[in-house]
């Protein structure tokens, strides 16, 4: 995944992670001090995720020496050395040699560290322009609970959208019968529905008549048709009287419990 090349005042830290993961024994102090250190470099280079000075005349990366590297971060040069070595080892870094003593650094997996809205940009059905109001905000300490829990809810009110193949009133008789069993799809839940509409669809089946088969009986979940399809079940003739008689599948599903 590539990102536009701008910079950053921030790159997300995950904290359970940092925390209780693998680096927190894997490095001293120090060294995890430098991994940080790092991340933040990445976040303000122009090239995000690389750590270089940029591009030479022959369109190759120059890398920073070690020694400027060494004094921007406050450390030993033999200590830095090693320690980028060692971050190497652990799959946190990737180290290139681009003249002597003067290296690119990049970030593996530079993309978990990124803001919500870039992470999801790819799945989303609209082109949003990047700002600093429409790009999920990382979330400093000391902030109130009031404006965790906020930030939190806009992001999982954001995750969920209705991919342009699935039928949308079909998906909305079948959400609207779902709201009246226990418990309620949350949007988790309905992104879980179309991942298995999806591969329902991709066995064969018909998204619309998979929707409609489970508004019909009242299921939660979806499953592949039953039978051929070429007879209409008793359900299905009760629902189309009630939708007839002006009724929604809601007022069906209540009526059938």
């Amino acid at each position: 995944m590539s990102y536009k090349s701008t910079r950053r005042q921030w790159v997300k830290l995950w904290v359970n992670e940092w925390l209780d993961g693998t680096t927190r024994f894997e490095l001293t102090a120090a060294q995890r001090l430098l991994w940080v250190d790092l991340l933040a470099l990445a976040g303000r280079s122009r090239f995000p995720g690389f750590i270089y000075a940029g591009d030479g005349g022959d369109g190759k990366r120059v890398g920073y020496p070690v020694a400027y590297l060494a004094g921007v971060l406050q450390m030993d040069e033999i200590a830095l050395n090693n320690t980028m070595k060692l971050l190497v080892d652990k799959g946190h870094i990737t180290l290139e040699e681009s003249s002597p003593e003067c290296y690119i650094i990049g970030i593996v997996n530079w993309e978990k560290y990124q803001s919500e809205y870039m992470r999801q940009k790819a799945y989303r059905k609209v082109t949003t322009k990047v700002t600093n109001h429409s790009t999920s905000r990382l979330l400093v300490e000391g902030e109130g609970e009031k404006e965790v829990e906020g930030e939190k809810k806009r992001t999982q009110d954001s995750r969920f959208a209705l991919p342009g193949w699935i039928p949308q009133p079909a998906w909305d008789d079948f959400i609207e019968m779902r709201q009246t069993l226990k418990p309620k799809p949350t949007e988790k839940a309905k992104a879980l529905l179309v991942k298995k509409l999806d591969s329902l669809v991709r066995e064969g089946g018909n998204a619309q008549a998979i929707l409609e088969q489970s508004t019909l009986n009242g299921w939660k979940g979806l499953f592949p048709i039953k039978g051929n399809g070429s007879f209409q079940s008793e359900r299905e003739r009760d629902l189309k009287a009630a939708l007839n008689a002006g009724e929604g599948p809601s007022d069906y599903a209540r009526k059938r419990v």
